[in-house]
């Protein structure tokens, strides 16, 4: 299946990797100047958005698949190659530039498993910190296959799966399991990005007038919680980011089906290198930060030029990163293997 390119999903995917830089450059360029940067929480929110977006790409890439044969192991290799190179080099570049250089435990090996792990300081981050997202992207990918392997509709099952998987959490909360960090409310995003995938392949789409309505409603919640502590939003993410997002996934899509609003141009290049730039940009961020504790900015312009900096330079790093990077390795992966590029 040659799965259509929906630009409205590539705009969405620059917004959340911006979203998410943002949230880091604010806590950087704030926590150094002493302003509170708990108001930049709500853009937490763009790694919920990618979780709805995968959970609508599965579907939509490959639907033509359900109930056939060998379709699993194809698949997951096709997500491996797309996840797995760039996460692995910028882990093993991590690691070799450590000093000093860590040894060989559990802990390593499960940062490039994407299974998570305690670390030293007790914190369930891998080595890259911001692969703790991969670990829940793995996890429903992996998910994902075994429906396919079964050839069963995955939808269905994977629903129920995945609920159950979030209702389990709720029991393994405080057992200090690292492993059950996995069985986490947030797995449902991805089932609404599924059910978002099942909407437009049966031609379903959100009524224009109502999605004028509807995203600036959406977005209300999502902005809620900048006046929230950030434990009370992280815990009730679902609902004040979760939800929201899939409204406004679905709410993109259906705006490009009907009224042919399409995100080309700039957008659609940083959706196309949003995972290099989720991947990398505080590599880039952190020296900005040590810049600015060496030299503390007074006066609003100068931390809102700053901001400004410590956003537009990670994405066009992140940009570069994946034409010169990311890209051609997975394209050199694709070659020697039965990997197709997928349009979406």
């Amino acid at each position: 299946m040659n799965a259509k390119t929906y630009y409205s999903i590539q705009g969405l995917r620059a917004l959340a990797a911006l979203s998410v830089v943002l949230l880091h450059s604010g806590q950087i360029v704030l926590s150094r100047t002493g302003v509170p940067y708990e108001p930049f929480i709500a853009f937490d929110s763009g790694i919920d958005v990618f979780f709805i977006i995968s959970g609508f790409v599965m579907v939509i890439t490959t639907a033509d698949k359900w109930g056939q044969p060998g379709a699993s192991l194809p698949f997951l290799w096709r997500r491996i190659v797309r996840i797995v190179p760039l996460y692995w080099l910028i882990t093993g570049l991590l690691l070799l530039s450590s000093r000093p250089h860590p040894s060989l435990t559990w802990y390593t090996v499960a940062s490039f498993l994407f299974i998570p792990a305690w670390n030293s300081m007790h914190h369930m981050f891998p080595l890259l910190a911001m692969g703790w997202t991969l670990s829940f992207e793995m996890f429903f990918y992996l998910l994902f296959a075994i429906m396919l392997a079964l050839q069963v509709r995955p939808v269905w099952w994977l629903s129920a799966v995945l609920a159950a998987a979030s209702g389990m959490g709720l029991f393994f909360r405080d057992k200090g399991l690292a492993i059950a960090t996995l069985l986490n409310p947030m797995l449902m995003e991805f089932v609404f990005g599924m059910w978002i995938g099942i909407a437009v392949l049966s031609r379903r789409f959100l009524p224009t007038r109502l999605i004028l309505v509807a995203v600036p409603a959406m977005l209300l919640p999502m902005m809620v919680t900048s006046a929230m502590s950030a434990a009370s939003a992280l815990q009730f993410r679902l609902i004040f980011w979760g939800i929201p997002g899939a409204v406004l996934v679905w709410s993109a899509v259906s705006l490009e089906e009907q009224s042919h609003v399409v995100w080309k141009g700039l957008l659609s290049v940083l959706g196309d290198a949003s995972y290099s730039i989720y991947l990398t940009h505080e590599f880039f961020l952190i020296p900005l930060g040590n810049i600015i504790a060496k030299h503390p900015l007074k006066g609003a312009f100068p931390i809102a030029s700053l901001s400004v900096l410590c956003l537009v330079l990670p994405a066009l790093a992140g940009v570069a990163i994946h034409y010169g990077v990311e890209r051609p390795m997975t394209r050199l992966l694709r070659a020697k293997t039965w990997v197709r590029r997928e349009s979406i």
